[in-house]
């Protein structure tokens, strides 16, 4: 509403530390660029990847994310590091974890649209580092296999990491085409080491899964972070 924008407008004019995803909000993504332009606000990487996270909090707008890589300060990172959604939700639902309140699911950007937009930054900006952000890759194959696909076949020669879950599980063959496209680090959301724990967390996956993750993972030559 215009009540809303002047609000932003009024708080929005030297920082911004955080976006809180609401799905009423559907007219605000392109506002916060604009204003974001408006008043010359550059943002730190992890404020921009809060930012993505934010619009791919609507589930039905995925592929229509256009965002203004312009507002990064981009000489602050030597690696030349960008934050490109990859989707929105969890296949799980973690209880502490504000991705459970989406109760839409898991949605995915097409693998195209992800591919045009890393393949973008790549000409545009030389990127040497994608992080896919938004939703465990893991959480649908098919999606993630095509965007590799796409990657593997253009040569963009960059590298990229994302998050994944305990399950469902990845396959050889898959883990193979995600270092073939450039993967070099995957990020667990493992939770805790304790059953325990994740039972009182809702996870619905145990400290077993985790480890079979890693020691799956740790068969190849990507790293994981937990």
């Amino acid at each position: 509403t215009q009540e809303q924008q002047e609000i932003l407008q009024s708080h929005c004019r030297n920082n911004i530390s955080f976006f809180h995803s609401s799905k009423s909000f559907s007219t605000l993504p392109q506002f916060l660029f604009s204003l974001l332009k408006k008043n010359k606000i550059k943002l730190t990487d992890n404020q921009y990847r809060g930012l993505n996270s934010f619009l791919s909090c609507q589930p039905e707008k995925l592929d229509q994310i256009q965002p203004d890589y312009t507002l990064i300060e981009h000489n602050l990172y030597r690696g030349r590091c960008f934050s490109v959604a990859f989707g929105t939700g969890c296949n799980f639902r973690c209880n502490f974890c504000f991705k459970h309140l989406n109760d839409e699911g898991q949605k995915f950007r097409t693998p195209k649209v992800i591919f045009n937009e890393i393949s973008s930054l790549k000409k545009k900006y030389n990127a040497k580092n994608i992080y896919l952000c938004g939703a465990p890759i893991n959480g649908k194959s098919k999606v993630i296999e095509e965007v590799c696909d796409y990657l593997i076949q253009e040569k963009l020669s960059l590298s990229w990491s994302a998050e994944i879950t305990a399950s469902p599980a990845l396959s050889d063959k898959l883990l193979d085409k995600l270092y073939q496209s450039g993967c070099h680090t995957l990020h667990l959301c493992g939770v805790s080491g304790s059953d325990k724990v994740l039972s009182a967390a809702s996870a619905n996956f145990n400290v077993k899964q985790i480890k079979d993750v890693l020691e799956k993972i740790r068969t190849t030559k990507i790293r994981c972070s937990v």
